[in-house]
Parts: C-alpha cells; structure tokens; sequence
C-alpha cells in the first residue's frame, strides 16, 4: 500500500541536524510514512551518512544547491503519500503521535487547507505554546504565540519548517513557485491555499520544536526583503502594491516595532535562541542594545532597497502574477538523482 504521508526534508551541509530530524520521525509508529530527502549538494557527506544510518529513506540528490521551492516541488511530484509533511532539516518532531492526530484532523475537516507552527519553548527547553506567522499589509511577517489553554489559532501563512497538508490542496495551487529560490516561497505557498478558501491553523499543542542557533541562520541580508516585494507584486492588488512605500513608512513607524526590537535585545543580551520566550521583565544590557540598533538601522534602509533590487527581475515577477500559482507542474524530478530505500537481501520490495 502507498504510504500515508510523505515526510519531504531538504538539506545542504547541516548533516548532524539532519540526523536529528530523521531520528525523531524514526520515532513515528503510524501511520505509515515514506522520508524523503532532497540534498542541495552538500559537501559534508551527507547523502552517505543518511544512506547509512536511514536506508529506508529516499534521497533526491543534486550536484549544487538548487534552493528550497523546486527540490520541494521535485521531492512532492515523486512522493506517494496521501498527505505532504515539509520540514526543515533543523527540526525535532517530539511527540511520535503528532502525525496521525494531523492526518485524523484533515480526514474529519475537508475545509481545512494545511496545520504548521512551531513549538515555542521555555528557558528549560520544554514546549510552551506555538509560534505562529502573522501576515502585515506590506507583505512582511511579524510572529504570535498560542499559549494554552486556548486550543488554535487560523492564520493566513504558514512557515514552512513544519508544514502539513494534503497533496490534493497542494497540486491545486500549483506546489511551490520557483521564483523564490529561498525565503518567502512558505508565504506565497500557504497565501494562496488561504486565498482559495481553505483554511491554515496552528495547534497550541505542536510539538515540533525548530533547533537552530545564530550561526545556523543564513547570513543573507537583502534577498528576504527582495522576495518579500516578489510576493507583493505576484499576490497582491495594484493599490497595495502602488501604496507599499506607504505602508513600509507606517511599518517603521508602528509602535510595535520598538517593543519588537526591546525583546530582540532582551534576547541578545541573555544569548537566548530565537525560538525561546525571553521575559518583558529582563534587562536589555549592552550587547542587546547595539543589536537593537543595529536592526533599527537595517529595518529602515532595507525596505526601499527592496523595490530596486526588484527591477532586475520584473519580467519573472510579472510572470508569476499572471500565472498566479505555483511551478509545481515545470518540476522534472528526473533532474534530481533518485536514490531508493536499501534493501536487504531477499526483502521484497513495496508495493507502489
């Protein structure tokens, strides 16, 4: 029988956080998954050491990094599960029973278009809530919390490190668009499943927690906000996208980034990671003080910049409006090497 749900990874030189991951999804009893990884070229062995230590897993592999949106489309067009699970490489599945309650909630709720958030943790490290994405009218993301006892939350976008929906929602739309190579391709995913009526929910109760540190994080500056105008202009009606120097200016101006830019800096200034709750209450010492300048600095000049680094790739954008969906059905997974599951002698192999 196909299985269930298609567990979808990609990866590029993170192969201790990799290993990570598929332990815990190791973990999962049922229902039945198939774990496929897609390795953007890494040069830490990591298609060997997951052949090693996984041989049940399928790996797509690529000779050069080839981003997040098409190995995503290429891993779900020769996946065979009834549902798509998208993670990230640096995450933690910590509740092996997370994956049927997803797939019983989709069975149950035909309006419901895709679940994701990730586990908001504690400074001991334990599940607090989840950590949800916020979607502002100038097309940036600003992040809320579900804490108990409150039970969901619907949203409009959904981050992609933890993403569950069904593949029948996801071919609908298109898959993932090619135009964003990496950042943003979430949001204009899960955009337009809400856009077509579905509905996207975080569970208070996600118990997948998103491991990274600092130096896990790209250093790229100036793409997100560039991909941020992408999404914009791709999604959005001409007066939002004509009145975007508006709303940056009131983006910049909101009160909110001040307290936002307050708690970046109690995080700084106690070495906390991104994905851990820091107190109103703390100090913002010196070091947090500077970063908080620091990204006051960068917030203000980074938003026009965006609309220039644009122009270089206006046709592509305008093309992607008019196409409106994904590039789901341009994909060839054939491009990626297929490397199937190991078998050991006299195993048959399973059915397609």
């Amino acid at each position: 029988m196909p299985p269930a749900v298609s567990v979808i990874i990609v990866t590029l030189n993170r192969v201790r956080d990799l290993l990570r991951c598929l332990e815990s999804v190791a973990a999962i009893a049922e229902p039945t998954l198939e774990v496929m990884v897609v390795d953007n070229g890494s040069r830490d062995g990591t298609v060997e050491r997951v052949r090693a230590a996984h041989p049940a897993v399928r790996v797509l592999a690529a000779p050069e990094n080839r981003g997040t949106s098409d190995p995503r489309n290429a891993a779900a067009k020769a996946s065979r599960g009834r549902f798509l699970w998208f993670l990230d490489d640096d995450t933690v599945v910590a509740d092996p029973g997370l994956a049927a309650r997803l797939v019983r909630a989709f069975q149950a709720d035909p309006g419901l278009g895709a679940v994701g958030g990730e586990a908001l943790l504690d400074d001991r490290g334990a599940i607090a809530g989840a950590k949800y994405m916020r979607l502002l009218p100038n097309g940036l993301i600003d992040g809320g919390v579900v804490e108990p006892p409150a039970d969901k939350v619907a949203v409009r976008c959904l981050a992609s490190c933890n993403l569950f929906l069904p593949r029948r929602v996801f071919e609908a739309v298109g898959g993932f668009d090619g135009l964003f190579f990496y950042y943003a391709e979430d949001l204009d995913l899960t955009w337009r499943i809400h856009s077509s009526g579905y509905r996207l929910e975080v569970w208070a109760d996600t118990p997948v927690k998103h491991c990274y540190g600092p130096s896990a994080r790209r250093t790229v500056r100036f793409e997100p906000r560039r991909n941020r105008t992408f999404f914009v202009v791709k999604n959005m009606a001409l007066w939002r996208i004509l009145a975007l120097p508006l709303l940056d200016a009131a983006y910049v101006a909101n009160p909110a980034r001040v307290r936002g830019l307050l708690r970046r800096a109690r995080k700084a200034g106690r070495g906390a990671q991104a994905a851990v709750a820091a107190p109103d209450g703390a100090p913002v010492t010196g070091r947090g003080l500077r970063e908080a300048c620091a990204l006051a600095v960068w917030l203000v000049l980074s938003l026009p910049a965006s609309y220039v680094l644009v122009i270089p790739h206006l046709r592509r954008v305008l093309a992607a409006r008019r196409r409106g969906g994904g590039t789901l059905a341009d994909v060839d997974p054939a491009a990626w090497c297929l490397l199937e599951p190991r078998r050991t002698p006299g195993e048959r192999p399973a059915e397609a």
